[in-house]
């Protein structure tokens, strides 16, 4: 089904955001979240290295552990990046529950929010819309 979206930038500087999963797509998020100043929480049993740099340099809080209820509370925004159907689903779901926009990178469908492509340029930002949702 095809949704009609309200486009919408966020000032995240200082909010809590939880992302979940440990892979090289939580780390790309990671580091965009990073350079929006959000305050990260990263649930992931597992790291990639990228993701182990931000967390070394205390850019990022890492609870060493699989996603579990509560996880979203006093979260802004939520990011589901674990490519595991079940578990990224859980995240939406209990982030929907909780009034919570969330970002579910493997299934569109799932999200109550979406995050645009964005190329920056030497002269300003360009951002670019995905047409899915």
């Amino acid at each position: 089904m095809k949704t009609t979206i309200f486009p919408l930038m966020l000032d995240l500087v200082g909010r809590r955001v939880l992302l979940v999963g440990g892979g090289p797509l939580a780390a790309r998020r990671a580091k965009d979240l990073v350079n929006a100043q959000a305050h990260v929480l990263l649930v992931a049993p597992q790291i990639c290295a990228t993701l182990r740099d931000l967390v070394d340099a205390g850019h990022v809080e890492w609870k060493a552990r699989e996603f579990s209820s509560g996880d979203t509370e006093g979260a802004w925004l939520v990011q589901a990046a674990t490519g595991l159907a079940e578990i990224d689903s859980a995240v939406a779901r209990e982030a929907l529950a909780s009034r919570i926009w969330c970002v579910v990178a493997s299934d569109g469908g799932l999200s109550s929010a979406w995050t645009t492509a964005v190329v920056r340029g030497s002269d300003g930002v360009v951002i670019a819309v995905s047409g899915g949702y």
